[in-house]
C-alpha cells in the first residue's frame, strides 16, 4: 500500500520538500520493504524520482528500533541514499539513547550510504554539528 500512495505522490513530488514516515508497529515487512528499494536501487525505486524532496523525518514509535538495531540502521540508511537530493534527515522517537549520546556507528553508517545529506536530527538534536566539530 505504502507504495502506491509513493505512486501517486511523485506525480505532485515537485511541490514535497518534506516527506514523513510513520512507523507504527515493527514488523518485519518494514525490513522486507526497505530491502526491496535498496534491492531495486535508484534506477527503479520510486523513492529516487522524488528528486524535489529535500527533507525526511522518519517517526518511529517506540517499539520500532532504527538507531540501536544495526541491521535496520543500515536498511534505512540505505534507503534514505535513494533520495537523490536529500538535505536534512530526522529520526524522532528513537529510544536507548542515553542522556541523548548518539553512537559513532551512526554517523559513519548514515555518511556512508547517504553522503548527500548534510544535516541529521535525531530526537531533536542535531547530530550534524557534532559531526562537523569532529571533523574540523
Amino acid at each position: 500500500m505504502l507504495d502506491r500512495a509513493l505512486e501517486n505522490l511523485v506525480h505532485h513530488s515537485h511541490k514535497l520538500d518534506l516527506i514523513i514516515f510513520s512507523f507504527a508497529k515493527d514488523h518485519a515487512d518494514l525490513d522486507s520493504w526497505l530491502q526491496s528499494h535498496i534491492d531495486a536501487g535508484p534506477d527503479a525505486s520510486i523513492i529516487s524520482s522524488f528528486i524535489d524532496t529535500k527533507r525526511l523525518r522518519i517517526d518511529a514509535e517506540h517499539s520500532v528500533m532504527i538507531i540501536n538495531l544495526p541491521p535496520r540502521l543500515e536498511l534505512v540508511a540505505q534507503f534514505v541514499g535513494l533520495f537523490p537530493n536529500l538535505q536534512i534527515l530526522e529520526l524522532q522517537h528513537q529510544p536507548g539513547l542515553v542522556d541523548g549520546h548518539i553512537p559513532p556507528m551512526v554517523q559513519q553508517t548514515l555518511r556512508l550510504h547517504c553522503p548527500q545529506v548534510k544535516k541529521v536530527i535525531i530526537n531533536e538534536k542535531d547530530i550534524s554539528e557534532v559531526e562537523q566539530s569532529k571533523e574540523g
